[in-house]
């Protein structure tokens, strides 16, 4: 124990520089670890982090898809994906098979931040009873934009996880182009000869005018087994009823033999059968009221 009392000034300052020295040298090395932790911590976040799983589809929940994808901030290079056990599926119509896919046999080359590849595995409905492996453990290895290799990766895969899950239906862009694509067949059969939009509108003005003329004219309202009691169509409401002298007296005289026909017709009814006459009358009645002033009716 050194004896304090006896040491003089050049002791004392002696003891001061080599304390400040201590302290000088242990804040440079806090310094430094800061600053090598702040490093590994910027090269951490800015390097590349390629994720491997299986995902139920967006199209169709039913649809298992691999998918391969980079959450990183930089660029993937020679990404290469394995699987242990192989990879296995029970979608193998038409030559399919995702184990022997470029994307599995020689990897993908250049992965920019965010770049998503998937790709059809298998259905969970034809899986569920296959005895195909429901595990599988991926494993990832990949360099970055400098080609310098990366820690490889490892994920447990268990395709047990999508079953006996509920979820509400979620409309997207895949549905949004779906229903884009219903609307342009839909409208593709509303274009007329000269690829116009064929339209049908209903009037109800038109219609009601259309039925006044109609009983104006004829004495009768427009009906399905008739639909022009007056012998012809309808004019156009802005016509206001102008027409030529000889069309009106034309149709005039056209309308007084339907009227007479008519008349003769309700008449034989009646003699023949005195149960309906009494109906009839009514009609007769009206067909007399709406003929020419100059003749008369008869009996």
């Amino acid at each position: 124990m050194p004896d304090f009392s006896a040491w003089d000034p050049a002791d004392w300052s002696a003891l001061s520089g080599g304390v400040t020295a201590l302290v000088a040298v242990v804040a440079a090395a806090f310094a430094f670890l800061q600053v090598r932790h702040a490093k590994l911590l910027r090269e951490e976040q800015a390097q590349p982090f390629v994720v491997v799983d299986f995902e139920s589809s967006p199209v169709w929940r039913n649809a298992i898809e691999l998918v391969v994808q980079n959450i990183g901030k930089t660029v993937a290079k020679n990404v290469r994906v394995t699987f242990d056990p192989p990879l296995k599926s029970t979608e193998q119509q038409g030559g399919y098979e995702l184990a022997k896919s470029v994307l599995l046999t020689q990897g993908v080359p250049t992965m920019p931040p965010g770049k998503r590849v998937s790709a059809l595995f298998d259905f969970t409905h034809e899986r569920k009873d296959s005895g195909l492996p429901m595990t599988y453990t991926a494993t990832v290895e990949f360099t970055d934009s400098r080609g310098r290799r990366q820690e490889t990766l490892s994920y447990i895969l268990d395709l047990n996880v999508l079953y006996g899950l509920m979820k509400f239906t979620e409309y997207g862009v895949h549905d949004a182009a779906k229903a884009l694509v219903e609307m342009q067949k839909t409208m593709g059969k509303w274009t007329a000869h000269s690829n116009g939009i064929r339209v049908h509108t209903l009037d109800e003005d038109a219609r009601n005018f259309n039925d006044r003329w109609q009983k104006e004219k004829s004495g009768r309202h427009p009906s399905l087994a008739n639909f022009t009691p007056a012998g012809r169509r309808t004019p156009s409401r802005f016509d206001k009823y102008r027409e030529p002298l000889w069309r009106h007296w034309y149709w005039s005289i056209q309308l007084e033999r339907d009227r007479r026909s008519r008349i003769r017709e309700l008449e034989a009814q009646s003699a023949a059968r005195p149960d309906i006459a009494q109906m009839n009358a009514h009609e007769l009645e009206r067909l007399w009221s709406s003929s020419w002033p100059g003749l008369r009716r008869r009996g």
